[in-house]
């Protein structure tokens, strides 16, 4: 058998198997649902909530909120500025480096 005879042969027994009348709207809708499972449909949700302006408000709040509050827990207590004065200019109340 050579080449020609197997293409005509292939040819003459190629039968595309009958698919399920419901096959195309199956697949779509696989597709569909997939779709909405993904990270990126999930992440676009997620940003389409805080599009509006309730949650939108909330979370600058929110921000603004714990951004202070970091703020004010990390800073170092102030002194009076007549002892920082005379801390910056006496060489007595200067503290020393071990």
């Amino acid at each position: 058998m050579n080449s020609q005879d197997i293409d005509k042969l292939l040819k003459a027994s190629a039968h595309e198997p009958a698919l399920p009348t419901s096959f195309r709207s199956e697949v779509w809708t696989r597709i569909a649902y997939a779709e909405q499972r993904s990270f990126g449909a999930k992440l676009s949700r997620v940003l389409a909530f805080f599009t509006r302006p309730a949650p939108a408000v909330a979370s600058v709040i929110a921000t603004v909120l714990i951004g202070v509050s970091l703020g004010f827990a990390t800073t170092q207590p102030t002194k009076d500025a007549r002892i920082s004065y005379a801390e910056s200019i006496s060489p007595f109340l200067q503290e020393k480096a071990p």
